[in-house]
């Protein structure tokens, strides 16, 4: 893969001189698209876990990572209507993380988007701040406490009641 990564890869452009001398640096054809593509390699060998959901959250990232590393493809012309979109989506929007969970989707945002057809912020305006102005007001000395540190951008470890809904 390395290889064919080098001579296509648009990483590579302009640095033929390793193929110089081999049989298809003959053919200028050949020549004329060395360097021009974008050269998506992405391997799961360094991806060691102890289990199903770590080793899924080690691939998400690796992907993530790969969507990052080619976002230069939305300006380029290079991906359909369909593609771009969905590219848009993926690096726009990767959903929350709470704890060790990562990529917890908001079905409010899920919902809309499917409806409206279009990327939003739809979460932003549907709550208020009147439960952290009750709780500054009227909550223990803990809960002010706590409040002040996350001001002070601190850290804050809460475990969450899974039966509260």
């Amino acid at each position: 893969m390395n290889m064919l990564e080098r001579f296509l890869s648009v990483e590579y452009e302009g640095r033929g001189e390793v193929f110089h001398g081999s049989s298809i640096w003959k053919n200028e054809k050949y020549q004329n698209i060395q360097g021009t593509w974008p050269v998506i390699f992405l391997s799961f060998a360094d991806v060691k876990a102890n289990t199903f959901a770590m080793a899924r959250e080690k691939i998400c990232m690796l992907i993530k990572e790969v969507y990052r590393k080619y976002d230069f493809l939305l300006s380029g012309g290079s991906l359909k209507e369909g593609e771009s979109e969905l590219f848009r989506k993926v690096l726009w929007y990767d959903g929350f993380t709470f704890g060790k969970c990562r990529d917890i989707y908001n079905p409010w945002s899920i919902i809309n988007y499917l409806r409206m057809g279009k990327l939003s912020t739809y979460w932003a305006n549907t709550s208020s701040n009147g439960l952290v102005d009750k709780l500054i007001r009227e909550g223990s000395t803990e809960i002010k406490i706590s409040m002040e540190n996350l001001l002070k951008v601190e850290h804050l470890y809460k475990g969450i009641d899974e039966q509260i809904m």
